[in-house]
């Protein structure tokens, strides 16, 4: 371990807490409440329905279900996804279940069918029906709102909602200048948890937590090599190495190995002064690499000059973005019960055309 002196003069806290809120426990199992989230929050809010490199082509589509809701969300072509409940006009059964891709959606009960545009194609044995059943307006399968940002399809059920952007500032200027809608999935994984959702999302909204789960990200945790102290260099690349170990989507192999080029460099003596040296030194490697290669990377200093800084981000109500350099990771938290959560995270990073 290192044994070098350590400064725990306390810093000064900008937003210690003041007066801590009270929150009642039962908003973390009881079935009421669930109910009322079902009823007040969930038909109200945009909501990161798929990725779209899972529907690529005309008629791939994704089964998104939020509590009791199904939604099919369907790309038309290059330009347009669209969004519709999973439910067929005539009795309501599923049209679909899961991913695929179809040119029909066809109801598995009778037989009836719609394109991808929502429109009625055909009913089987009409003459059974009086015309006015049979309505094209209200045959079409019903519309869901969506819309496209970020490498997501949202969806929102309600008519009446803002629009995406006006909901997510923000958090979407932030993105959109980070180029958050080039990154492409490395890896997914997903998990359930017996917790409430808002238990597992609330987890990943302060750093409060990290000495404790998390201290092998410490700096007092880098095993000793040498009787030399570590420099600002190597405790650096010692919490990019350890940060990627489990989470590669927030620090990529690929910084961790641009990084491991620079950890010789001198840098000043003064602690601030070699911070700045060695972040800015390393984004520029960084940026350098990936435009080299094709990808499509912002210039990551003139971000931090701007004040777009690298920091865990949330769109309300369940998904995370949590950049490092080049990559990042997003969570997307679902509601299962009032004590069951779905989360899933991916990994995403730059990726040559």
């Amino acid at each position: 371990m290192v044994t070098t002196d350590v400064n725990w003069t306390p810093l000064p806290v900008p937003w210690a807490v003041q007066a801590a809120d009270r929150i009642p426990k039962q908003r973390y199992y009881d079935p009421e409440f669930y109910a009322l989230e079902q009823e007040m929050l969930w038909p109200r809010v945009w909501q990161m329905a798929c990725r779209l490199e899972e529907i690529p082509k005309p008629g791939d589509y994704v089964e998104y279900e939020i509590l009791d809701e199904s939604i099919i969300v369907v790309r038309l072509d290059a330009e347009n996804v669209r969004a519709y409940h999973n439910a067929c006009r005539h009795r309501g059964v599923k049209l679909v279940e899961g991913n695929g891709n179809r040119r029909t959606f066809v109801c598995p009960f009778h037989g009836w069918c719609w394109g991808m545009d929502g429109r009625n194609t055909f009913v089987l044995r009409p003459e059974e029906f009086d015309e006015h059943n049979l309505s094209p307006e209200d045959l079409r399968l019903v519309s869901v709102r969506c819309e496209v940002w970020g490498g997501c399809a949202w969806i929102n059920l309600d008519d009446d909602a803002p629009p995406l952007r006006d909901c997510f500032e923000p958090f979407a200027s932030i993105y959109d200048a980070w180029k958050v809608e080039s990154l492409r999935v490395e890896w997914w994984q997903s998990c359930r948890l017996p917790v409430n959702w808002k238990l597992a999302t609330a987890a990943f909204m302060e750093g409060y937590h990290v000495p404790q789960t998390h201290p092998q990200l410490l700096p007092s945790s880098m095993p000793a090599s040498s009787s030399k102290p570590p420099g600002l260099a190597q405790t650096n690349l010692y919490f990019m190495r350890t940060l990627g170990e489990g989470m590669a989507g927030m620090t990529h192999e690929n910084d961790v190995r641009i990084a491991e080029g620079l950890q010789d460099m001198e840098l000043p003596s003064d602690p601030a002064e070699a911070m700045a040296v060695w972040r800015s030194t390393l984004n520029d490697a960084i940026v350098h690499w990936h435009r080299a290669r094709g990808c499509d990377i912002p210039d990551l200093n003139d971000l931090a000059r701007r004040g777009i800084t690298e920091a865990i981000n949330f769109g309300f109500p369940h998904y995370f973005v949590l950049p490092q350099y080049s990559s990042a990771s997003s969570y997307r938290i679902r509601p299962l019960g009032p004590e069951e959560t779905l989360f899933e995270i991916w990994s995403l990073t730059r990726m040559p055309p």
